[in-house]
């Protein structure tokens, strides 16, 4: 369960993202293949911000704590860098609308708000299930 936690958390955020993905399409131009970039990137991150909170919740189980508590220290550890990594990669993002090329300011709305909702899937969303599940 602990493998397909990390995946199914990403997808979640996934579709959450590319719901938004269609809302700004409408008061922006965004590509045709936006939302597959901003897929493939979501699901990149997501994942990635997943293993690492599952990765503090085990370590905090194996030292005695319960599920509850080790859920609650996973997002005290891990949940300072995931912020810190969401951000950044969601300013790198937005670097693109520097260029100054539509297109790019599309594809770079699009990556941005998917990864903006895998970082607060798996601070939110993830650590409820992980408490739930134990």
């Amino acid at each position: 369960m602990a493998a397909g936690l990390p995946i199914a958390i990403a997808v979640v955020a996934l579709g959450t993202g590319l719901s938004l993905v269609s809302v700004i399409a409408r008061f922006m131009d965004i590509a045709r293949f936006a939302p597959t970039l901003a897929a493939m990137i979501g699901l990149g991150v997501g994942i990635d911000y997943a293993l690492f909170v599952i990765n503090r919740y085990h370590q905090a189980l194996a030292s005695g704590k319960e599920p509850r508590e080790a859920a609650v220290e996973s997002v005290n550890t891990a949940g300072r860098a995931v912020p810190f990594a969401g951000s950044t990669v969601i300013i790198a993002l937005m670097g693109l609308f520097v260029v100054g090329i539509n297109l790019l300011n599309g594809l770079a709305a699009a990556a941005a708000v998917t990864v903006l909702m895998t970082m607060i899937t798996a601070l939110t969303l993830l650590p409820a299930v992980l408490a739930w599940l134990g």
